[in-house]
């Protein structure tokens, strides 16, 4: 089990979101593409 600091923690989900962000991107220009 690992204990992250709150701040590491926070850069974690920052980027978990904006990975997140990115996939919904992608996902909507392969809908055009195939479209």
């Amino acid at each position: 089990n690992v204990n992250f600091s709150p701040e590491i923690r926070e850069e974690i989900l920052e980027s978990i979101k904006e990975y997140e962000t990115d996939m919904e991107k992608y996902k909507e220009l392969l809908k055009k593409a195939y479209n």
